[in-house]
């Protein structure tokens, strides 16, 4: 997999051009170039020899401190009731290349690209609506589900999240001496 190219979005994405099988992320691809232009979130086209393989789009976003759970939203600088972070909107691949470990080759580079974010970003999750039949292998990558789902998820997704906090073991030695 080492020739897998990430692309910004540069054109338009025919509707039937693409099929990952769910019609609801086949939409968000079809509209995700007007979303690039706009900067509302940047989707990338994974290709291999020029053969599109599939799609994912990231974008910012803040979590309620109230919504995290309690080993992340015990911790506030007072400063804000939000936490921001990049969200994966979707990963999808092609029907005809799924199941040949594309997205578990292409999820681990997403992401790092994020996690290298935060050391000039204050990004402190990478979040991620799940469908339900892959909240196990995103646990395999280190995403942990929130303590509670909204209710427009409808049972469809599990909102998830990794924690990137770069400092935990400073902020823990400054607690400490506070205490």
């Amino acid at each position: 997999m080492a020739e897998l190219e990430f692309k910004l979005l540069r054109e338009d994405v025919t509707d039937g051009a693409f099929n990952c099988g769910v019609t609801s992320i086949n939409q968000y691809v079809v509209n995700s170039f007007m979303a690039t232009l706009l900067q509302h979130g940047y989707a990338y086209q994974i290709t291999y020899k020029n053969v599109t393989l599939g799609y994912y789009m990231i974008m910012f976003n803040h979590i309620k401190l109230e919504d995290c759970p309690e080993v992340i939203s015990d911790y506030t600088s007072g400063l804000s009731d939000f936490l921001y972070s990049v969200e994966i909107k979707y990963l999808a691949i092609d029907q005809k290349f799924q199941r040949k470990k594309i997205g578990t080759a292409v999820l681990p580079i997403i992401i790092k690209s994020i996690k290298d974010y935060t050391l000039l970003f204050p990004i402190r999750l990478i979040t991620i609506d799940a469908r339900d039949d892959l909240i196990e292998w995103y646990k395999s990558f280190g995403f942990v589900e929130f303590p509670q789902n909204q209710e427009w998820q409808g049972g469809y997704t599990t909102k998830m999240y990794i924690d990137c906090m770069i400092r935990s073991k400073e902020l823990e030695e400054y607690l400490q001496s506070i205490v």
